[in-house]
Protein backbone atom coordinates (compact mmCIF):
# COMPACT_ATOMS: atom_id res chain seq x y z
CA UNK A 1 0.00 0.00 0.00
CA UNK A 2 3.05 2.66 0.55
CA UNK A 3 4.50 1.55 -2.42
CA UNK A 4 0.91 2.62 -4.16
CA UNK A 5 0.86 6.00 -2.34
CA UNK A 6 4.44 6.99 -3.67
CA UNK A 7 2.32 6.90 -7.10
CA UNK A 8 0.15 9.08 -5.97
CA UNK A 9 2.65 11.96 -5.11
CA UNK A 10 3.72 12.16 -8.43
CA UNK A 11 0.91 14.02 -9.60
CA UNK A 12 0.70 17.68 -10.31
CA UNK A 13 -2.38 18.09 -8.26
CA UNK A 14 -2.32 16.88 -4.75
CA UNK A 15 -4.89 14.30 -4.16
CA UNK A 16 -7.05 13.87 -1.05
CA UNK A 17 -6.38 10.54 0.70
CA UNK A 18 -9.05 8.86 2.31
CA UNK A 19 -8.76 4.70 3.99
CA UNK A 20 -11.86 3.48 5.17
CA UNK A 21 -11.39 0.65 7.35
CA UNK A 22 -13.85 -1.39 9.89
CA UNK A 23 -13.36 -1.20 13.22
CA UNK A 24 -12.56 -5.43 14.01
CA UNK A 25 -10.10 -7.46 12.78
CA UNK A 26 -10.04 -11.69 11.76
CA UNK A 27 -13.03 -13.06 10.48
CA UNK A 28 -15.17 -15.45 12.12
CA UNK A 29 -14.75 -17.29 15.65
CA UNK A 30 -11.59 -15.18 15.70
CA UNK A 31 -13.14 -12.18 14.61
CA UNK A 32 -11.75 -9.12 17.62
CA UNK A 33 -12.99 -5.66 18.35
CA UNK A 34 -9.16 -3.94 19.30
CA UNK A 35 -10.87 -0.67 19.89
CA UNK A 36 -12.93 -1.84 22.64
CA UNK A 37 -9.67 -2.41 24.96
CA UNK A 38 -7.05 0.36 23.10
CA UNK A 39 -8.88 3.54 21.32
CA UNK A 40 -5.86 4.67 19.55
CA UNK A 41 -4.83 1.05 18.26
CA UNK A 42 -5.57 1.71 14.77
CA UNK A 43 -3.72 5.28 14.86
CA UNK A 44 -0.50 3.22 15.94
CA UNK A 45 -1.38 0.67 13.14
CA UNK A 46 -1.70 3.33 10.30
CA UNK A 47 1.15 5.47 11.51
CA UNK A 48 3.71 3.44 9.86
CA UNK A 49 2.03 5.03 6.56
CA UNK A 50 3.38 8.49 7.82
CA UNK A 51 6.91 8.03 6.21
CA UNK A 52 5.79 6.92 2.84
CA UNK A 53 3.46 9.85 3.02
CA UNK A 54 5.27 12.32 4.68
CA UNK A 55 8.08 11.57 1.93
CA UNK A 56 5.34 12.04 -0.59
CA UNK A 57 4.38 15.59 0.56
CA UNK A 58 0.76 13.68 1.38
CA UNK A 59 -1.62 13.42 4.67
CA UNK A 60 -4.04 11.30 5.09
CA UNK A 61 -7.58 10.69 6.89
CA UNK A 62 -8.57 7.55 8.27
CA UNK A 63 -11.93 6.84 8.96
CA UNK A 64 -13.07 3.44 11.64
CA UNK A 65 -16.18 2.68 10.73
CA UNK A 66 -18.77 -0.46 12.45
CA UNK A 67 -18.88 -2.44 10.00
CA UNK A 68 -18.81 -3.29 5.72
CA UNK A 69 -17.75 -6.06 3.17
CA UNK A 70 -16.82 -4.74 -0.35
CA UNK A 71 -13.60 -3.33 -0.47
CA UNK A 72 -13.40 -0.06 -2.84
CA UNK A 73 -10.12 1.98 -4.85
CA UNK A 74 -12.30 5.11 -5.07
CA UNK A 75 -10.61 8.68 -6.44
CA UNK A 76 -12.08 11.29 -8.33
CA UNK A 77 -10.61 9.64 -11.75
CA UNK A 78 -12.10 6.20 -11.24
CA UNK A 79 -13.78 3.97 -9.28
CA UNK A 80 -13.05 0.18 -8.86
CA UNK A 81 -14.20 -2.07 -6.63
CA UNK A 82 -11.69 -4.83 -5.59
CA UNK A 83 -13.06 -8.09 -4.53
CA UNK A 84 -10.93 -9.40 -2.29
CA UNK A 85 -9.38 -5.87 -1.22
CA UNK A 86 -5.45 -5.43 -1.07
CA UNK A 87 -4.75 -8.87 0.04
CA UNK A 88 -2.37 -10.82 -1.57
CA UNK A 89 -1.38 -14.60 -1.59
CA UNK A 90 1.26 -16.73 -3.22
CA UNK A 91 -1.45 -19.52 -4.29
CA UNK A 92 -0.92 -20.13 -8.09
CA UNK A 93 -4.61 -20.76 -8.85
CA UNK A 94 -5.76 -18.00 -6.69
CA UNK A 95 -7.81 -15.42 -8.58
CA UNK A 96 -9.26 -12.00 -8.07
CA UNK A 97 -11.00 -9.70 -10.29
CA UNK A 98 -11.25 -6.14 -10.03
CA UNK A 99 -14.09 -4.29 -11.44
CA UNK A 100 -14.39 -0.38 -13.26
CA UNK A 101 -17.95 1.27 -11.50
CA UNK A 102 -19.17 4.26 -13.19
CA UNK A 103 -19.72 7.65 -12.40
CA UNK A 104 -22.84 6.73 -10.68
CA UNK A 105 -21.94 4.06 -8.68
CA UNK A 106 -18.71 5.41 -7.91
CA UNK A 107 -20.65 8.73 -6.34
CA UNK A 108 -22.84 6.68 -4.95
CA UNK A 109 -19.92 4.70 -2.87
CA UNK A 110 -18.05 8.12 -1.54
CA UNK A 111 -21.66 8.96 -0.19
CA UNK A 112 -22.00 5.52 1.60
CA UNK A 113 -19.20 6.50 3.20
CA UNK A 114 -19.52 10.34 4.14
CA UNK A 115 -19.26 10.69 7.78
CA UNK A 116 -22.20 12.77 8.10
CA UNK A 117 -24.64 11.47 5.57
CA UNK A 118 -23.63 7.74 5.15
CA UNK A 119 -25.50 4.57 6.58
CA UNK A 120 -22.72 3.18 8.87
CA UNK A 121 -21.64 4.38 12.38
CA UNK A 122 -18.31 5.83 12.33
CA UNK A 123 -16.25 5.01 15.16
CA UNK A 124 -13.06 6.59 15.39
CA UNK A 125 -11.01 9.60 12.76
CA UNK A 126 -7.38 11.11 12.75
CA UNK A 127 -5.51 12.66 10.40
CA UNK A 128 -1.63 10.93 9.34
CA UNK A 129 0.59 13.75 8.09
Amino acid sequence: FGALLAHARRRALTPRVEIHRVCYEGSGPGRRFPMDHDPTYFERRFGRLAGPLRSGGLRAEVFIWDDFHDRYLISNLIGILLGNGFDTTKAPRSVTTWSRLGRTERDDIRREFHPRTGPHKLQASFKIS
